[in-house]
């Protein structure tokens, strides 16, 4: 039986990438690695276009399960892609014999900053104030009005917001005795001052009994 086993194993085909040797995928990474990009925002569309640079007829780009290769002036372009998310793109050799992956090129798209140079900008600028909302065109996190608000709040019109202490944070014997003070302080002075007015009044009255006045 093993011997059927090893014939018949023996007349399968063995599948060997001939094509895509160690040495052609050294030279197609180099090439690969010469890939650049550039992004491009429409407001129209609110959608980002990619395009690639760089991108010879010896290797093709693959997001999203679908092949793209390069133009006459090697190039890809990917359009209609979503704000705020990250695109991964792999290159592969342009040969059906050899599918190693080249490189993978990731690509952050930003949300597009709808209060970049905000009217409401301009007297927080005018007053030395500066922030992201207002001078970035786009933001690794998607602008809201409750967050624009609220940072040109914090920066330029009221302090930040103290942190409260940890609950776990050691308290020193400093912080008992000024909290001590503070609790019972004036509650003593004013005892203090009484006490002091009592005796001055009973002082003086035991002067003028004393004296027959």
């Amino acid at each position: 039986m093993k011997k059927i086993l090893l014939f018949i194993s023996m007349l399968i085909p063995v599948y060997v990438n001939a094509v895509c040797d160690n040495s052609e995928i050294v030279n197609l990474g180099k090439l690969a690695s010469n890939i650049t990009y550039d992004t491009e925002y429409s407001k129209s569309l609110s959608k980002y276009t990619v395009t690639f640079y760089n991108v010879v007829e010896d290797i093709y780009l693959e997001y999203n399960n679908k092949k793209y290769s390069p133009n006459q002036n090697n190039e890809v372009t990917i359009s209609g892609l979503e704000e705020g998310n990250v695109i991964d793109v792999v290159v592969y050799p342009n040969a059906s014999d050899c599918r190693s992956s080249l490189l993978t090129i990731s690509v952050k798209l930003k949300y597009y900053n709808t209060f970049y140079n905000d009217s409401r900008c301009k007297k927080y600028a005018d007053n030395g104030c500066s922030t992201v909302y207002c001078t970035n065109q786009f933001l690794d996190v998607k602008p809201t009005l409750i967050l624009f608000e609220e940072s040109l709040k914090n920066t330029c019109e009221e302090p930040a917001i103290p942190l409260s202490k940890p609950d776990n944070e050691e308290v020193t014997l400093y912080d008992k005795i000024a909290d001590f003070l503070l609790d019972y302080g004036i509650k003593f002075l004013l005892i203090a001052i009484s006490l002091t007015v009592s005796i001055l009044i009973f002082t003086n009255k035991y002067r003028k009994i004393k004296h027959g006045i």
